[in-house]
C-alpha cells in the first residue's frame, strides 16, 4: 500500500512539475507575442503604411495599448507568483497552513484577454490599411492632366502609359 501511495506522490509532483513548465511557457509566449507584434505594427507604419497614409490610428493605438498591457500584466502576474512561492515556502518551514489564492489564473486571463484584442485590432489596421495601400496604388498609377485654356476650352487627358483617353469637352477638335 505504501508503494502505491509513493507512485501517486511521484505522479501529483511531475503534474506540479508540468503545471510550473507550462505556466512558465505561457508566461514567455505572451510576452513574445505581444513584443513580437509591437515591433513588427511599429515597422509597418514605418516602412509599409506611413502614419500620415494610415486609416484607423485609434484602433493602431488600441493595440499598442493592449500589447503593452499584455506585457505589464504578464511581468506582474510573474512577480506575484515568485512572491507566492516564496510565501509558500515559508509557510511549510513554519508549519502555518497554506491557502490558495487565484491570483495569477486571474491575471492569466487578462493576459489572454489583452493578447486577443491587441492581435484584432492590429490584424483589423494592417488588412484596412493594406487595402487603402492597394487601392491608391491602383488609382495612382494613373495620370490625370486636366488644362483649361483662356478661351474655356478644357483638354482633359486620363490613364496610364497603356492607355490614354482624350476628352475635348468643347468638341473643338474635328476628327
Amino acid at each position: 500500500m505504501e508503494d502505491l501511495e509513493k507512485v501517486k506522490q511521484n505522479y501529483i509532483n511531475s503534474l506540479y512539475d508540468d503545471y510550473g513548465y507550462s505556466i512558465e511557457k505561457f508566461d514567455k509566449q505572451a510576452l513574445y507575442i505581444s513584443s513580437g507584434a509591437l515591433a513588427i505594427s511599429i515597422t509597418f507604419l514605418k516602412d509599409i503604411v506611413p502614419i500620415k497614409d494610415s486609416i484607423h490610428l485609434p484602433i493602431y493605438y488600441l493595440s499598442l495599448i493592449f500589447f503593452s498591457l499584455t506585457i505589464l500584466v504578464g511581468f506582474i502576474a510573474h512577480y506575484i507568483s515568485a512572491a507566492q512561492i516564496k510565501k509558500r515556502i515559508i509557510d511549510i518551514e513554519e508549519g502555518n497552513k497554506i491557502t490558495d489564492n487565484n491570483h495569477i489564473s486571474i491575471l492569466n486571463i487578462i493576459v489572454i484577454i489583452t493578447l486577443f484584442l491587441g492581435i484584432s485590432f492590429i490584424v483589423f489596421f494592417t488588412i484596412s490599411n493594406m487595402s487603402k495601400a492597394k487601392s491608391r496604388q491602383t488609382t495612382d498609377s494613373g495620370i490625370k492632366i486636366e488644362k483649361v485654356f483662356d478661351n474655356g476650352s478644357v483638354i482633359k487627358l486620363e490613364g496610364d502609359i497603356k492607355n490614354c483617353n482624350f476628352i475635348d469637352t468643347l468638341k473643338n477638335i474635328k476628327r
